[in-house]
């Protein structure tokens, strides 16, 4: 933190050169261009300052200025600006156009600032800051598919600064499409790109974890195993056999009945998620807080 940057948050229309604030706030230098003085004269200031001005507001003004984003040297000004604010991956490049890191955001311009904002400096962004040189981002079409294009980019690129992303090779989501009234497609990273595809449901990081939750919905809905392409049956699935389906399979409920159900408990099971993904950001921002 600068202490002309810190001087300005007390007095905006003055000057804030070293020889200004010595002869506002009577520092007293022990010598110019050293380092032993000036560190000298930044202990005097920080001690002027808290002779001065109240408690609070100097840990407004410190804490307004660590949350501000500074952006790396090495990058130009117009980095952030050109970048959107929708969901997508962004790309760290160094001067060598070598990877070093791959992260995702439902926010791009937001997330990317955060990497060089003062109260998100971890050891990993500073490292980053002294090596970019280049941002790159891909657009997707919502936060699954930052998340899936994301998985691929780590394990395909392997960035400097990203632990591997194990279960990618094997991620999946179910695909729901408008006007659908058979079985639901699965449909796997490593045979489509899907962060280009849409009303997808859910991602899982094995085709056996995405089969065993479709089945929790549709026996928690009485929700037909053979027209959700779970169980192949002729003559009503094993569900309709012991009363847990409707019998869409039978005959008995129509599909666009079942399908209608179909849609109404998947979208129960995605407000339910939103809803422990936000109480668990909750509890991540209270912790950090803390």
């Amino acid at each position: 933190m600068h202490r002309v940057a810190l001087a300005r948050c007390f007095h905006q229309s003055e000057r804030h050169g070293l020889d200004a604030l010595i002869a506002r706030l009577d520092l007293a230098p022990k010598g110019r261009h050293r380092a032993l003085a000036d560190a000298d004269l930044l202990w005097q200031f920080w001690q002027k300052i808290h002779a001065i001005y109240p408690q609070d507001l100097v840990d407004t003004a410190v804490k307004t200025l660590v949350k501000r984003v500074s952006l790396p040297a090495a990058l130009a000004e117009s980095t952030l600006d050109a970048l959107p604010a929708t969901p997508g991956v962004y790309i760290f490049h160094d001067d060598d156009a070598a990877l070093l890191y791959v992260g995702k955001s439902i926010n791009l311009k937001q997330r990317v600032a955060a990497h060089f904002s003062g109260d998100h400096l971890l050891t990993k962004d500073l490292l980053i800051s002294q090596a970019i040189r280049r941002v790159e981002y891909r657009e997707t079409v919502g936060e699954l598919g930052a998340l899936l294009l994301e998985a691929k980019l780590v394990k395909d690129l392997r960035p400097v600064h990203n632990r591997l992303l194990k279960r990618a090779a094997g991620a999946c989501a179910w695909q729901w499409l408008p006007g659908a009234l058979a079985s639901t497609p699965l449909m796997r990273a490593n045979r489509y790109d899907l962060s280009r595809e849409r009303d997808l449901y859910g991602v899982f990081s094995s085709r056996a974890k995405a089969l065993a939750y479709l089945r929790h919905l549709a026996d928690e809905h009485n929700l037909c195993h053979a027209t959700l392409g779970l169980e192949k049956s002729a003559r009503g699935c094993f569900g309709y056999q012991v009363k847990r389906c409707l019998g869409a399979c039978a005959g008995v409920e129509s599909i666009a009945d079942h399908t209608a159900r179909a849609r109404c408990a998947r979208c129960h099971a995605s407000r339910a998620l939103a809803a422990r993904r936000t109480d668990r950001d909750h509890r991540a921002r209270c912790r950090d807080v803390a």
